[in-house]
């Protein structure tokens, strides 16, 4: 699927500051959208958001699972969600009176685990699983909006066009990725063209560009 991209030489990275803090395997991360604080996801049970320029942690909240897959920031940065082996969505305020990570409720509805978790704003949650659909929320209400089903397999990832704010791309162990409509729940394009699970997917931040990674 990359024959036509160019190749890019060699980019030499340079390792700017180590976080540390987890206890565990750390698996997801997200940047806030100011690009200095770090939301982090962690098999110890927790989750840590840090002030990337100064190293530090700003919060840490405990879950009540250590399964936990998926995590996200709001796009005020003023809320968190996270979810994981339990099939339940945790969803906390980072603004809270005395300055501590607020518990404020519990999203179910989904019948296998939570792979993903996306804000599309911070009234509105996508989410993914492993039942084959993903899931628009209402966070107010805890209830589900629309279901999004069509894919044949687990579903991995998902990922919110910035260019287009009702649209976003899911990816599957079925092979493909798909495009979807927030306002209505049918697919608009599925892609194919990997042999094996595709497990990420991102838009190009400045076009309408998707990318796909895949364990082929």
């Amino acid at each position: 699927m990359t024959e036509n991209v160019p190749e890019l030489g060699r980019i030499k990275f340079k390792v700017r500051k180590h976080l540390r803090g987890h206890l565990a395997k750390v698996t997801s991360l997200q940047w806030g959208s100011d690009n200095q604080l770090l939301l982090s996801a962690s098999q110890d049970g927790k989750l840590i958001v840090w002030d990337t320029f100064s190293g530090k942690k700003i919060h840490m909240i405990a879950l009540k699972t250590a399964w936990v897959i998926g995590s996200a920031f709001s796009p005020s940065m003023n809320f968190v969600a996270s979810g994981g082996l339990d099939n339940v969505i945790s969803y906390f305020s980072l603004k809270s009176q005395d300055g501590t990570a607020e518990f404020l409720r519990e999203l179910t509805g989904h019948n296998g685990y939570i792979a993903c978790v996306r804000f599309v704003d911070d009234h509105r949650l996508l989410s993914c699983s492993g039942d084959k659909t993903c899931a628009l929320w209402d966070i107010e209400k805890s209830k589900i909006l629309l279901s999004f089903r069509g894919h044949a397999n687990d579903v991995n990832a998902i990922a919110v066009s910035k260019q287009m704010p009702n649209m976003f791309v899911s990816a599957s162990s079925d092979r493909t990725c798909r495009l979807w409509d927030l306002r209505c729940s049918e697919g608009m394009q599925y892609f194919e063209g990997h042999q094996q699970d595709v497990n990420g997917v991102d838009f190009f931040p400045i076009n309408s560009y998707a990318f796909a990674s895949s364990s082929d």
